[in-house]
Order: structure tokens, then C-alpha cells, then sequence
């Protein structure tokens, strides 16, 4: 275990946050988003709440801009209330979350490199950051 770093962080995924370069994407995503069909590379954290899994890695990932979240289809998703607190907490203020489309946001997502897979069940718990 590494002082400092939070629990959650495994050396996979400590190891594919440190190579990914400034501009570059990563996806946090929910437990039924199309991952593995989408995804370059995918890394897991089951059983994890897609705010505590976004909590760890903001304590390492310098996030540029502002992170981009999947609409809902229709009326609001709760956890985007936690992940933009989660957001609020551990960055520089930033604009509001962009919200993306259903689509757009697979679209997104196929260019992102890295995926991380959680454990969310409540529906649009997905979420892109940009280094």
C-alpha cells in the first residue's frame, strides 16, 4: 500500500491514469454502460459507486476543462447531483458539466482511452474527463 493514495487506486489503474497525456480522456462509467464494446482499454472497480471511484481519481488526475456528463432522456439523473459535488469538492471551480447525448456520448467514449468500469446501477452515472 502507497501513502497518500487512495484505496480505490489500484497500480493498473494508477499505472493508466499516470500514461495517459494532456488532452487525453478517460471514462468513468456505470455498471450497464457498453464498456467493453466501446473501450480501448477497460479497468474495473466493481462494486464501487461511480461518485467514490470519481472522488479517487480526481485525487491524481488533473482534470482540464469541464467534464462532460450523459443526459438523461428524460427528467434528471440523481447521481449527477454527487459527481458534481464530487467535481466541486476536489477541483478548481470549472463551468457547469456539459451534458451529452445518449449517442454522443458512445461516440465519445469509443475516442476516450482509458475506460473505468464501476459498480453504479442508477441509470447516466457516466462521466468524461479530459487531462
Amino acid at each position: 500500500m502507497l501513502k497518500g493514495i487512495h484505496p480505490l487506486l489500484s497500480g493498473d489503474l494508477l499505472k493508466a491514469l499516470d500514461g495517459l497525456g494532456h488532452g487525453d480522456v478517460l471514462a468513468i462509467v456505470d455498471a450497464n454502460f457498453p464498456a467493453q464494446r466501446l473501450g480501448k482499454q477497460v479497468l474495473s472497480l466493481p462494486g464501487i459507486r461511480l461518485p467514490e471511484a470519481l472522488d479517487a481519481v480526481v485525487t491524481v488526475f488533473p482534470v482540464e476543462g469541464n467534464p462532460q456528463f450523459m443526459a438523461p432522456e428524460a427528467g434528471s439523473a440523481p447521481v449527477h447531483t454527487e459527481m458534481a459535488a464530487v467535481l466541486a469538492a476536489q477541483i478548481p471551480p470549472v463551468a457547469p458539466p456539459q451534458q451529452l447525448g445518449r449517442y454522443e456520448f458512445y461516440a465519445a467514449v469509443a475516442n476516450a482511452e482509458t475506460v473505468i468500469q464501476t459498480g453504479e446501477t442508477r441509470p447516466y452515472g457516466n462521466v468524461l474527463l479530459s487531462k
